[in-house]
């Protein structure tokens, strides 16, 4: 668990080619790719689970023992989309160390800014469009 692994994302690009087969490196840009949407996925799943948390604890939870409870659960949503976020920002970074800037552009930078959740507003066009979509 706690052996360093030496990926070619982790080998710098001038010596890379003297030690990492091209393939290793297209497998490792490949695997990359996948973490980062599987995280965006995560991360997306997170942000909506604590919109209806939210919602969920503002109209149906009362008292302190419940209230307790609910906010154990908030807690432990904000880490998954903590560990989400951090997870992106990692197989990105060593997307963008195999592939460079500009084809690793496809995965946008993650900011702090950019994990909020949806508002009430949009979760509710979010819902509208959902049924109009199964009509």
């Amino acid at each position: 668990e706690t052996i360093q692994l030496y990926m070619p994302s982790n080998i710098p690009d001038t010596i890379r080619p003297a030690y990492c087969d091209g393939e290793l490196c297209a497998m490792e840009k490949d695997v990359r790719y996948a973490c980062a949407i599987d995280a965006l996925g995560e991360l997306r799943r997170g942000l909506h689970l604590r919109v209806y948390i939210n919602k969920l604890k503002i109209k149906n939870i009362t008292g302190q023992r419940n209230n307790t409870r609910a906010r154990s659960m908030q807690e432990t949503i904000e880490l998954r989309i903590s560990a989400s976020a951090s997870k992106y920002r990692q197989a990105r970074k060593a997307y963008i160390s195999l592939v460079g800037e500009v084809e690793g552009a496809r995965l946008k930078e993650l900011k702090a800014d950019d994990v909020k959740g949806l508002g009430e507003r949009a979760v509710a066009e979010q819902e509208r469009r959902e049924i109009e979509a199964t009509r």
